[in-house]
């Protein structure tokens, strides 16, 4: 059985990292690579204030002609935001890792402790009914990989991660899976675009595809020969 969390960019935010398009624009600028975006971003902080939001905004100004040179513009950005997330990464320090490990432990195991008495029952009643080990996913849309360190040393520190025992009076092992990381991570190609073409917010370039096989997510994964989007829904589809 799988029991699976969505991982936002409030985690690594909770840990003190300044990983919102916000704090990244600032080094963008410092970079200043005077191209299509960076003069929008100067100009529209508010636009941008979601990165991804921003994109499709922009797209209302450009015509075909410009595909190339914002596409470029999009890549140029990638590479910084993957450089300024790199480095905001490393400010992380672990003071004690079999600590942070068993805290994580914890926290993951009593997620149902804001439940309601009728749902913590529900819950309870579940896992005697689960006959087989509980796999703990995490599906992440975060680039960083500091979930992924803090998954690395409860696998190391927490043997077993947890068991239940079955109403059958089986004991079962379960088990904390490492992040899947659905828009890809820092050490790999980012998947940064649209959700959709309706985000593109200018009619003629919306079927062109020299646009979107770059610009709309589950066609960046394909051309990348990823499979991530499915994989997060096959984990997503055998979970409870």
């Amino acid at each position: 059985m799988n029991i699976t969390f969505l991982i936002g960019n409030g985690f690594d935010l909770n840990l003190k990292l300044h990983t919102r398009y916000s704090d990244f624009y600032k080094y963008y600028i410092e970079n200043d690579p005077k191209d299509l975006l960076s003069e929008s971003i100067k100009e529209n902080y508010e636009m941008w204030s979601d990165l991804e939001i921003g994109l499709g905004e922009f797209l209302k100004n450009i015509d075909e002609s410009q595909i190339e040179e914002f596409l470029d513009s999009k890549s140029t950005l990638e590479r910084l935001l993957s450089e300024y997330l790199s480095i905001e990464e490393q400010r992380l320090t672990i003071k004690d890792e079999k600590a942070l490990a068993e805290e994580f432990r914890k926290k993951v195991l009593n997620f149902f402790s804001d439940f309601n008495s009728l749902d913590k029952d529900q819950y309870h009643q579940l896992l005697a009914n689960t006959g087989e080990r509980i796999n703990y996913n995490f599906i992440t849309f975060n680039y960083t990989s500091v979930l992924d360190t803090i998954v690395s040393a409860a696998q190391k520190h927490c043997k077993p991660f947890a068991n239940h025992t079955s109403a059958s009076n089986t004991n079962y092992t379960d088990n904390v899976v490492m992040p899947h990381h659905i828009h890809g991570k820092l050490t790999e190609d980012l998947i940064l675009g649209l959700d959709n073409v309706e985000q593109i917010l200018n009619d003629k370039l919306k079927t062109n595809p020299k646009l979107t096989n770059y610009i709309i997510k589950s066609a960046v994964n394909t051309a990348l020969g990823e499979k991530k989007i499915e994989k997060a829904k096959r984990i997503i589809d055998t979970s409870v």
